[in-house]
């Protein structure tokens, strides 16, 4: 009998050393685990401040164009607004792996980023052993619209400010008076991308969104009510096809017209404005509101337009503005 407790004793030992083995490689591989999922976190808030930086450099922007009396639009330097997203996430330990920008007026970021941490083991055939993660960030421009002039009045004031969310901002205000007026946000998703000129960068012809891209900017620039939205965007249908980068012709006053809105030249807006897409808006709103709020600026519009040469041929185009601006947000497109 002691014979034998002494072989059943003598087994056990080689039981203990598996055990402790197994113990010690679950508790490798629960700290690496624990390191992978900690390392995920943290690039999760690089994503997060990458996003959120630039669509702050957005939102910089559009207050820009606010106070020069403009109606806020995304107008994102492609050149500059990246770098935005890069110095977020290098604060963070981070690098930026792909940036995009979504929706009408690009206004939603997009941001994808490697942490620069890298995990050794088990874990390295992993993405090379370093956590990713993606992050979607939009800012909310505020509701403008330029104060009506007076019908009766032949020679309107020039405009000195615009009303934005009940709040009145001046032309030459600082802008960091209304950084309120606009809403910075992660959110979980993202409309789709839309190939939509920027301030400085290449002007890109048409694509079959177009006739949605001019009932979104025509309603920023402040065509508010359907039947108004829908008869300026069949009147850019027919001036340019809803192409921002459009220019005619010269006309026999050796002037040319340009954009969505072909705004002429003898018009005081520069090729940067009239080129983009939310610029050119801005302007052709400008030009209804001191043609007493009437299309009769525009030789596609119906007569007496032009002069007595209106042609009325935007109606051609009514069916496809209709479902642009259906195609709106609701509280949006099928506002008035």
């Amino acid at each position: 009998m002691r014979r034998y407790r002494r072989n059943e004793e003598g087994g056990v030992y080689p039981v203990f050393l598996v055990a402790f083995m197994a113990v010690l490689v679950m508790a490798v591989a629960l700290m690496h685990v624990g390191k992978a999922g900690d390392m995920r976190t943290r690039a999760q808030t690089a994503a997060d401040a990458a996003a959120l930086g630039a669509v702050a450099e957005i939102r910089d922007r559009a207050l820009d164009f606010l106070v020069q009396g403009l109606i806020p639009w995304a107008g994102y330097d492609p050149d500059t607004t990246p770098d935005a997203a890069r110095r977020y996430a290098e604060a963070n330990d981070a690098t930026v792996t792909h940036i995009d920008y979504r929706g009408l007026l690009a206004n939603y970021a997009v941001v994808e980023v490697r942490g620069d941490e890298r995990l050794q083991g088990i874990f390295e055939a992993f993405r090379g052993g370093r956590a990713q993660a993606e992050a979607i960030a939009t800012v909310d421009f505020p509701t403008c619209t330029y104060p009506p002039p007076d019908p009766a009045d032949e020679n309107p004031s020039p405009v000195t400010g615009l009303l934005c969310d009940g709040v009145w901002v001046p032309i030459g205000a600082s802008p960091a008076s209304f950084l309120r007026l606009f809403t910075i946000r992660l959110v979980s998703d993202a409309p789709r991308k839309y190939d939509i000129p920027v301030v400085g960068g290449p002007q890109l012809p048409g694509d079959p969104g177009s006739a949605d891209l001019c009932a979104q900017v025509g309603y920023n620039a402040g065509w508010r009510d359907t039947p108004t939205l829908i008869i300026a965007v069949a009147v850019a249908l027919a001036e340019s096809g809803c192409n921002p980068g459009i220019s005619s012709p010269p006309n026999s006053n050796d002037t040319i017209d340009r954009g969505l809105w072909q705004i002429n030249t003898n018009h005081p807006y520069s090729d940067a404005c009239v080129y983009n897409a939310q610029c050119n808006a801005n302007a052709a709103y400008q030009i209804y509101l001191n043609a007493g709020s009437t299309f009769l600026r525009w030789c596609t519009y119906e007569q007496p337009a032009c002069g007595g040469n209106g042609r009325g041929t935007y109606k051609q185009h009514i069916a496809t503005a209709t479902a642009a601006v259906n195609r709106l947000q609701p509280n949006k497109g099928n506002a008035g």
